[in-house]
């Protein structure tokens, strides 16, 4: 056979070689044909045409989440389920479309973050088909790992583990990121129960508040204000100011409902972690779409809360509210689709003007006031210059006209109470 394959002169030693060198490619197939059997990851027929990768990976993600975290149940691991896309299917709005998945994200609370820290670095999620990838942007200040990234061999599934750590009042966790795809950003959380589901003849553990938590996880990113030392202590007012905020956010939150802080009491929370301390109320936002008759009911039977409404949702309505005998002001944020930009109307009495606010489109992020958790606009820092110019950081005078304004309209006396309503006055109209 030798001499058929290499027609040239063989000495005993060349033939010796030969057979060497065909055992050891033979023993190599073999070997890695078992191993390939193990770890469910053929790379020949993937290599060769003879199956779609995509489809291959595709059909494979399911049975590798759920293999991975079977091996994290029998070292003792409490995983978290923290995906969007399989929480959103425990709760029945959408199958998970593995066909565009690339990452699924599972939560360990400290102490057992530190026990898969040690699993890793003993080699136990190998023979899975899972190479651990460091995260491209580092820990946080924790002494042990905070996050950790398993890639499923020859595939695009990357499972990513977030340690979460308890603090006073609230959970938080480090979110890792792959290179040039994502940034690493912490997820801030108020509470953080768990409770047993069975996924796929699998029982896994989810957040305790399913439906909750999925429409929160949008709006959990961390944003920190930009004090460098520590804020200054609450006076007597800045804690009334608190709570009212901190009541108001909970009425909202039993309602599925989100409130966030806006225009002077985000500039005072982002420029110096605390309350502007020349301004004696407080600003909250609300996007137009959570305000129906549930939550102005809520407002209305709430025996801590009274106040007024000002103009008619159609045109731009904003709430001036006495919440535990504090002033919120709680503007609703309306969107100009065809602008891409936000806008809210405010109503001064006191001058007989009605000013129009522009403000670039936001979403929401978290960050922390006092120790409490509280939603904010984020990007922060396009809204703040639109409203108080590039020197926001210097503004001082905040209760001047707004450099936002867009329009302006004036009113008399006599027009006064069409625009100015009690809020338990039945008439008010929530009809756009």
């Amino acid at each position: 056979m030798y001499t058929r394959l290499f027609p040239f002169r063989q000495t005993a030693k060349v033939k010796v070689i030969l057979k060497l060198t065909f055992v050891f490619f033979f023993l190599f197939f073999c070997l890695y044909s078992l191993y390939c059997v193990m770890t469910s990851s053929w790379m020949f027929p993937t290599v060769f045409g003879l199956r779609k990768p995509d489809a291959v990976a595709h059909r494979e993600f399911p049975s590798a989440v759920f293999r991975f975290y079977q091996k994290c149940r029998s070292l003792k691991l409490k995983l978290v389920v923290m995906d969007k896309n399989i929480l959103s299917s425990l709760v029945g709005e959408y199958r998970v479309p593995w066909e565009n998945v690339t990452m699924v994200s599972f939560g360990v609370f400290e102490a057992e973050g530190i026990q898969m820290e040690k699993a890793e670095q003993s080699g136990k999620f190998r023979m899975l088909g899972f190479t651990n990838q460091k995260p491209t942007f580092g820990t946080s200040a924790q002494k042990h790992t905070s996050c950790f990234l398993f890639r499923f061999r020859w595939t695009t599934l990357t499972i990513s583990v977030m340690v979460i750590y308890k603090n006073d009042g609230f959970y938080s966790t480090d979110v890792c990121g792959e290179e040039s795809r994502t940034r690493i950003y912490g997820i801030i959380m108020d509470e953080f129960q768990t409770k047993q589901v069975t996924v796929n003849n699998t029982i896994m553990v989810v957040p305790a508040m399913t439906h909750s938590f999925v429409r929160e996880l949008p709006f959990s990113t961390y944003v920190s204000c930009q004090r460098w030392r520590s804020p200054p202590g609450l006076t007597e007012e800045g804690k009334a100011h608190l709570q009212a905020l901190l009541h108001l956010k909970e009425v909202a939150r039993t309602l599925g409902k989100t409130v966030f802080i806006f225009s002077k009491t985000l500039l005072g929370w982002y420029r110096d972690c605390a309350f502007s301390d020349v301004i004696d109320e407080v600003d909250m936002g609300m996007f137009v779409e959570d305000l129906d008759k549930y939550f102005l009911t809520a407002l209305q039977k709430d025996p801590n809360i009274d106040g007024q409404v000002f103009g008619k949702i159609a045109h731009g309505m904003h709430f001036e509210l006495k919440v535990h005998g504090m002033r919120i002001n709680l503007f609703l944020v309306y969107r100009d689709r065809l602008k891409g930009t936000m806008w809210v109307r405010r109503m001064d009495v006191g001058w007989g003007r009605i000013l129009r606010l522009v403000y670039p489109d936001f979403g929401l992020c978290s960050g922390l006031f006092y120790d409490s958790v509280l939603y904010v606009p984020c990007p922060v820092v396009p809204l703040l210059k639109f409203e108080f110019g590039k020197e926001w950081a210097k503004a001082r005078d905040l209760k001047s006209r707004p450099l936002n304004v867009d329009m302006e309209n004036s009113f008399s006396p006599i027009q006064l109470p069409s625009l100015v309503k009690d809020i338990n006055d039945p008439s008010i109209s929530l009809r756009h």
